[in-house]
């Protein structure tokens, strides 16, 4: 036999209430009594009355009940003031709320609860606590002012939270969640966050961060992470595309596995482009495959690379590496590996300390391997050992230290000398045609030997403007110092002037010879004549 209800006012929470038709009506009562009714309505409402085929409804209002489902409310003035009544219609549903204008209080779904004015819980097992609340979906929650979970086994907590998608969280104030999985659906717990797509998550402390796509995740205020298991990790951090990855304050990946990480609130690193990595902290990597991991470098164009140790390195061009502490490498394939070296060109490689290689070549490029070396020109070299070696020239090529080459082909060979013009060579050994670097301190010349030159000590190099059998003239030499310890060149008026006073000299010694020949003969002469007479 069902038990009989009615309901009284309770001055302890302001409502209507159920309780047995032997409790007593408004009057003085203990304060104990009230609160023990009010527990016994909510015990009920938990139970869903499955045990009973009974309906409740109370509030003084238009309060509607359907088969064992419960409706609570009253007007918000306890005055009977037209207005929207809570409604319980399916078996097991649970509506307590207040009269409201704006909308009842609507538990519509089997085993559904409504509790709060105008909150509505329209789906099987559905539950929606609090002012203006709504769960539409199977099993979905919704906990907050204004909040809705609208998707199967939604929850959306917090004021004006939002959760459409099965399985979704959101979970803080404003906080959205769209999106479902059958093993997770989107989770967005920080406040004003945005979780769209299974297994997507927005962290509790990730305060407006977004993330967009299956298992994006952003994890700290204001980060975005758009993609496919896209990561924003730093505040601010931006993470657009798959497996984009952005770690730490401020970061910025965009790209297909793009990875940004080497970054921080004052100096983030950037990452744009498929599979771009930067690395290092401050740098930026641009392009297919570019990867920035020295501090503050930067990397520009498909696979360019600045090395982990390039400080302030910059690589910029297809396949270009600058893995030199504030190296520069400018041009396809183009290679700068020493310390504060400079390849531009395709295929340029400048790998010794300070070297600087400038030049394209369809074969190679200029080539600087030693400290401090020079080489412009396409397959121009300078040696590993040639410190300090210039070459300027196509295919000029410098194999000792200081060398210089200039001219094509021009080869410099020897130390401290230099080889100038088309083919030019540098001999150092001494030999017929050539002192090389050795000492040259006398000269035998018509059997005569001649010495005490000036310089004639070991030279500290050649110069050479040919090569055997490809000799050139020096023009426009200005006339050089001539005296006894004199080193400078003398050119061919010199010469002249020098061979003119000599055969003077000559000729007048002759007819000088001549004249006291002429003299001494008529001497002879006439002694002779003196003694045959005589």
């Amino acid at each position: 036999m069902n038990r009989i209800y009615r309901t009284v006012y309770s001055e302890a929470l302001g409502t209507w209430i159920a309780v047995s038709e032997n409790t007593a009506g408004r009057g003085k009562r203990s304060k104990s009594s009230a609160i023990g009714a009010a527990v016994i309505v909510i015990m009920v409402a938990g139970a869903g009355m499955n045990s009973a085929h009974a309906q409740y409804k109370a509030g003084g209002g238009n309060a509607t009940a359907g088969t064992n489902a419960i409706a609570i409310g009253s007007d918000p003035t306890g005055t009977n003031t037209p207005g929207q009544s809570p409604t319980a219609t399916q078996n097991g549903a649970v509506a307590i709320g207040g009269n409201s204008t704006s909308g009842a209080t609507t538990a519509s779904g089997v085993n559904s609860t409504a509790f709060g004015t105008s909150s509505q819980a329209t789906n099987t097992a559905a539950s929606a606590f609090g002012q203006a609340t709504i769960a539409s979906g199977q099993f979905a929650t919704a906990l907050g002012s204004a909040s809705q979970a609208t998707a199967n086994y939604a929850t959306a907590l917090g004021g004006n939270s939002f959760a459409s998608g099965n399985y979704v969280v959101a979970s803080g104030i404003g906080a959205t969640a769209l999106g479902g999985n059958a093993a997770m659906g989107a989770r967005a717990a920080g406040s004003d966050s945005i979780a769209i797509g299974g297994q997507s998550s927005v962290a509790s402390a990730a305060n407006s961060g977004i993330a967009i796509g299956r298992a994006a995740t952003a994890s700290s205020s204001f980060g975005v992470a758009l993609g496919d298991s896209a990561s924003a990790g730093g505040a601010a951090g931006v993470a657009i595309g798959q497996n984009a990855k952005a770690s730490l304050a401020n970061d910025m990946a965009i790209g297909t596995n793009a990875i940004a990480t080497g970054g921080g609130a004052t100096s983030p690193s950037v990452a744009f482009g498929n599979s771009a990595a930067a690395t290092g902290s401050g740098s930026t990597a641009f392009g297919t495959l570019a990867t920035a991991s020295g501090a503050t470098s930067a990397a520009f164009g498909y696979a360019a690379t600045t090395g982990v140790n390039a400080v302030n390195a910059l690589a910029l061009g297809t396949n270009s590496t600058a893995s030199g502490n504030r190296s520069v490498a400018v041009g396809s394939g183009a290679n700068a590996a020493g310390d504060f070296s400079s390849a531009i060109g395709r295929t340029t490689s400048a790998t010794g300390a300070g070297a600087t290689a400038l030049g394209t070549n369809t074969t190679a490029g200029a080539s600087a391997a030693a400290a401090d070396a020079i080489a412009i020109g396409g397959q121009s070299t300078v040696a590993s050992t040639a410190t300090s070696g210039i070459a300027v020239g196509r295919g000029a090529a410098v194999g000792a230290a200081s060398g210089i080459a200039l001219g094509d082909a021009a080869n410099a060979s020897v130390a401290g000398s230099v080889a100038l013009g088309q083919g030019a060579t540098t001999t150092g050994t001494a030999s017929s045609v050539t002192g090389g670097t050795g000492s040259v301190s006398n000269a035998t010349i018509g059997g005569t030997t001649f010495g005490t030159f000036a310089g004639a000590s070991s030279a500290a190099g050649v110069v050479s403007v040919g090569a055997s059998g490809s000799e050139r003239r020096i023009q426009n030499v200005a006339a050089g110092l001539i005296g006894a310890s004199s080193t400078d060149a003398i050119n061919g008026s010199q010469l002249y002037t020098v061979a003119s006073t000599v055969g003077s000299n000559i000729a007048s010694l002759s007819t000088s010879t001549s004249t006291g020949l002429s003299t001494t003969n008529s001497n002879v002469a006439s002694l002779s004549t003196s003694t045959s007479t005589g």
